[in-house]
């Protein structure tokens, strides 16, 4: 799977950050991926939603344009 992450597709900035969130969902401990425009950096905050995995995440992300 493809690990590269495309600039956003909103402000164009290369400053992505995959964040990773560990949340309690129904008595599990469930890991979340986002990819972020990091707007402490010059990024607009868009992000890819929640993911399961980071590849799913940077997928979600890559195939938004």
């Amino acid at each position: 799977m493809q690990k590269t992450l495309k600039s956003c597709p909103f402000c164009g900035a290369d400053m992505q950050i995959i964040d990773k969130r560990q949340q309690w969902l129904d008595d599990l401990d469930v890991t979340q991926y986002f990819i972020v425009c990091d707007a402490t950096r010059g990024g607009c905050g868009a992000s890819s939603g929640a993911h399961l995995s980071e590849e799913k995440a940077i997928y979600a992300w890559n195939q938004r344009s």
